[in-house]
């Protein structure tokens, strides 16, 4: 049996969960949205070294979190990718394992391995969450987002789901 690649595996599952959701005709539309979006794909910038995430910043950039190589401390960065040449510029290094992003007005957040840092908008980079604000220890710090009332909701691929983390740094 020869192996899908998984981009293939995902619109067959979505076409699947559309055909028991809503019946075979959604299920089609599904899949022709999923094969359209896939060939739509217009940039491709091979100077990153294992991105993991992407947001879109308030200056309208992409900054892209990249893990380096997995494990090793200090070799991960972010990049801002600029809209008109998708050329990436440096905006942080020095981190661990940078996974997920988030904006909280012009402050830039990332999980970096058992941390959550804030990047200024110069780049300067600052923990902000440290291990010890969990309830326990963070195996893997994964992904964040800014709840509406302000505080940084973080996923660990530990033993919880997620957890509020109020940032007490000056950042």
């Amino acid at each position: 049996m020869r192996a899908q690649p998984l981009c293939g595996r995902l619109v067959i599952a979505l076409s699947v969960v559309a055909a028991l959701a809503c019946g075979r005709e959604a299920a089609e539309e599904a899949e022709q949205a999923m094969q359209a979006a896939m060939a739509s794909v217009e940039h491709t910038i091979p100077e990153l070294n294992m991105p993991e995430s992407v947001r879109v910043g308030p200056d309208g950039r992409y900054y892209v979190s990249e893990i380096g190589e997995f494990g090793r401390d200090g070799d991960g960065r972010i990049v801002a990718l600029d809209p008109e040449t998708w050329e990436p510029a440096v905006y942080a290094t020095g981190l661990n394992d940078p996974k997920g992003l988030a904006f909280r007005g012009e402050m830039l957040y990332a999980t970096d391995g058992d941390r959550v840092v804030g990047l200024s908008a110069s780049g300067d980079v600052e923990q902000v969450i440290g291990p010890d604000a969990f309830p326990r220890p963070p195996v893997f710090l994964n992904d964040l987002t800014v709840g509406p009332d302000g505080a940084l909701y973080v996923s660990d691929s530990g033993p919880f789901d997620a957890v509020e983390a109020r940032s007490t740094g000056s950042m």
